[in-house]
């Protein structure tokens, strides 16, 4: 993860701060948004090698988030974090174009691990 840039959206404060603190320690350049809405302004203003997002976010929910990456010609790694793992959310979130899909509470090494994995394949 080290210079990786890295768009974080997520609508809970707690977690942002937890998530930034994670992945500034891992050497990453993490960028934070509330909602989806935040995150794409963030996209359109610099570029990124990685986006982590909540599943479930006011204004701009992940799966909307993540559509719309994708149709703006995003080709890095999507990363959805949703309590709602059962089911077909998990699927619905990878037609959105999400990669990997995490269930919270976040276990902070898995999500590190995931994120490590992510950004080798693409070097």
């Amino acid at each position: 993860l080290a210079g990786k840039r890295v768009l974080f959206a997520e609508d809970q404060l707690t977690l942002q701060l937890l998530t930034k603190s994670l992945l500034e320690k891992a050497g990453a350049k993490p960028t934070l948004a509330s909602n989806g809405v935040e995150a794409l302004m963030a996209y359109e203003a610099q570029p990124f090698d990685l986006v982590l997002t909540d599943a479930m976010m006011p204004e701009m929910d992940g799966y909307e988030l993540s559509r719309t990456l994708r149709q703006r010609g995003f080709d890095g790694p999507i990363v959805a974090v949703t309590a709602a793992v059962i089911g077909d959310e998990t699927e619905k979130l990878k037609e959105a174009g999400v990669d990997v899909v995490l269930a919270k509470p976040i276990n902070m090494s898995r999500l590190k691990a995931e994120l490590n994995l992510l950004t080798s394949k693409g070097s």
